[in-house]
Formats: C-alpha cells, structure tokens, sequence
C-alpha cells in the first residue's frame, strides 16, 4: 500500500511546528519545532514578540513566520525526508492577528498586531458607539468588540496610519497568510478562523455591512472571499516545489485558527447529540 503522508503546520506566537502523519499506519512519520527567538534571532523578537517599551503593544514581523517555514522545509530535505510524498498541507495559524499586504504582495506593515495586542481599546469602543453599544454590536456579530479580535486591529491602522491602510489592497489573517505563501498567492479565508475577526455574525456567510462601514468605506474590497473550511484550496507553489521537492500533486487545505484545530485534536469532529 502507498504511503498516505499529510504535513501539518502549527505556526503559532512562540514557534513554528510541522508534523508529518502517515494515515496508512495511523502514526506519526515525522516532527520539527523551531522557536522564533532561537533559531531565527535576526528578527530580533521576545517569545516572538518585537520587544516594545509600550505593554500594551505586540507585534511581530509576518516575514518570521515564512522563514521559519522555509527553514523547516530545508530541514526535511537535508534529512532526504520524501517530501514528495505528502499528499496536502495544513495549517494552523495563532488567531486574530492581522496581515497587510499591497497589489504586489509585499507588507504593507512590517509587524503584525497579535491575538495579545491590547493597544486597540479605543478603536473597539468606537465601534460599539458608532453601532449603538454593546447589546447592538452583540446582535450583529454575536459578540462585543475587544482587543483581540482583528477588527479593531484594522481600523486602529485605518485611524492611526491612514497612509499605510490606503495601499493595503489585501488584510489576512495568520493562517491565511501562510497560505496565501504556499500556494503563490491565492486570496481566501475559511469560516472559522474568520469568526473570530469581530467583522460577521458566525455562520452567516457575509461581512458586516455596518461594521465595515464604520472602519472604511472601501474595507470589504480588501476583505479575502471566504471558502468551506473543508475544501482543499489549491496546490503547493511551483517555487517550493523546486526549492524542496513537493509533488505537483500535493494540495494545501483550507486550514483554520489553532483554537478550532485544537478542538478537532481533542476529537470534537461531530456534532453533539
């Protein structure tokens, strides 16, 4: 029987993992771990955080999440680990944190603000009173707005750095991030890692048309479409392909935030009752 391989990325706030599974036998055919401030520390980062004066502010650079990708990858090959072999790459993405990009894929904000960035209070308070408060803002998402969540994420750049907003053509989250990378640019988003960007009610398929008003007028146009979380989303970059042997035929999965992929590896794959 042939080898059924599938990689798996844990890109999180303090390291980045990849883990092969081999379905056939149903174990494990393959591990690695890279910690950001050890393996990678020309980025600079604290417990993969840019050190910042302010306690309110985290940030860190979205190029160390792709380099510490590729440096697991260039692992694996050294190691003459049969990476063509996988058949599909997943990956799970610390959540909320926010990605900006231009039209030619470059970043438009050299740090991203992180799940644990308290610095938009200010931004989350506006929008409940530009909504009508609290109970409103909960109708409309099914939440309130807190720090977190990457809508006051978005709109702190929109009030704060109005420059670097109007060339972002694209905001991403984590995962989508990755990707948007390993595919050579595809643009989507998956349901769940998306109900935790405070910018839809969950499950309703579309984005709040008065949330994003408020941010900007023209926020939804650089809002990803948002695809099954189910769904293969297209195949590995012809460029990884030649940097580390992926085959032509390996596909990358939707993926989602790591508090869904949690869920699934505890084994909550199906509904109660």
């Amino acid at each position: 029987m042939m080898d059924q391989l599938f990689l798996g990325i844990d890109s999180s706030t303090q390291g980045c993992k990849v883990i092969v599974i081999d379905t056939t036998s149903g174990s494990v055919d393959y591990t690695d771990f890279i910690n950001y401030d050890q393996d990678l520390p020309q980025f600079g980062t604290r417990h993969g955080i840019v050190p910042s004066e302010k306690a309110e502010i985290a940030e860190a650079p979205p190029q160390m999440w792709i380099e510490a990708i590729n440096l697991l990858f260039s692992r694996m090959s050294q190691k003459e680990y049969p990476i063509q072999k996988i058949k599909a790459v997943s990956v799970s993405g610390q959540q909320h944190g926010l990605v900006a990009l231009d039209e030619k894929g470059n970043l438009t904000r050299l740090t991203s603000k992180l799940w644990n960035d308290t610095s938009t209070y200010e931004e989350c308070d506006i929008l409940t009173k530009e909504l009508g408060g609290r109970e409103e803002m909960i109708r409309e998402i099914g939440n309130s707005q807190r720090p977190g969540y990457t809508a006051g994420k978005i709109f702190h750049i929109h009030r704060n750095e109005p420059e670097l907003a109007k060339k972002t053509k694209t905001f991403f989250l984590v995962h989508n991030y990755i990707n948007w990378y390993l595919t050579g640019g595809i643009k989507l988003m998956e349901p769940g890692d998306v109900s935790g960007m405070a910018l839809s009610f969950p499950g309703s398929q579309k984005w709040s048309e008065k949330i994003c008003r408020i941010i900007s007028p023209d926020l939804k146009k650089k809002l990803p479409p948002v695809k099954p979380s189910d769904q293969m989303i297209g195949k590995i970059a012809p460029q990884l392909r030649e940097l580390y042997g992926f085959s032509t035929d390996c596909y990358v999965d939707a993926g989602s935030g790591d508090n869904m992929y949690g869920a699934i590896g505890t084994g909550n794959i199906a509904p109660l009752g």
